[in-house]
């Protein structure tokens, strides 16, 4: 029984190993796994493209006070005469972080504490048309001073906050006084 018992084993291991042990050998000539690099320069070229016409679109930010909050509204225009196609590869279509003029802290930022969906979102802008987004701020927990908003769109391929090439940046200014 003993003996049976180590045959199987082996046999098992030896299975184990030769199935899983195949990837790092690939032929020259096998033609089956594509060059990465010509890949990634496709890729790039994709990403450039979507940015040159990204960046036709015209982004505007207005911001309106009432008693305890801030609305923003991020409206984004196709001045073309052709149909845009813009992607979000998220739930999270926009960001807005807002600073304290004074200690450069962040009080607020759109994202933190919620979850968003990991579904792409597709928005068709027909020329001459405007998609408008809004967003309230409730400053009531805020001291009162100056502060920075910044109202970034996450598009595709702009998706990342920090991103230097994201068209889609504006910067407002907001004052909360003492009486709220």
């Amino acid at each position: 029984m003993k003996k049976y018992l180590i045959v199987t084993s082996l046999i098992m291991l030896l299975v184990v190993l030769f199935g899983c042990g195949t990837s790092g050998s690939v032929d020259e000539g096998d033609q089956t796994q594509a060059d990465p690099l010509p890949a990634d320069q496709d890729k790039q070229k994709n990403e450039g493209d979507g940015l040159a016409l990204l960046k036709q679109l015209a982004y505007e930010v207005t911001s309106e006070k009432s008693d305890d909050q801030i609305t923003f509204q991020m409206e984004l225009t196709n001045p073309t005469d052709e149909q845009v196609k813009i992607s979000f590869p998220s739930g999270q279509q926009y960001e807005i972080i807002i600073k304290s003029k004074k200690s450069d802290e962040v009080v607020y930022r759109y994202s933190e504490g919620r979850m968003f969906t990991q579904a792409i979102v597709d928005y068709e802008i027909e020329p001459g048309e405007t998609k408008t987004w809004e967003q309230a701020w409730d400053f009531k927990e805020a001291e009162p001073g100056d502060y920075t908003a910044t109202v970034m769109l996450l598009p595709e391929p702009v998706h990342q906050p920090s991103n230097e090439n994201n068209p889609f940046v504006k910067q407002v200014s907001l004052s909360i006084d003492g009486e709220k």
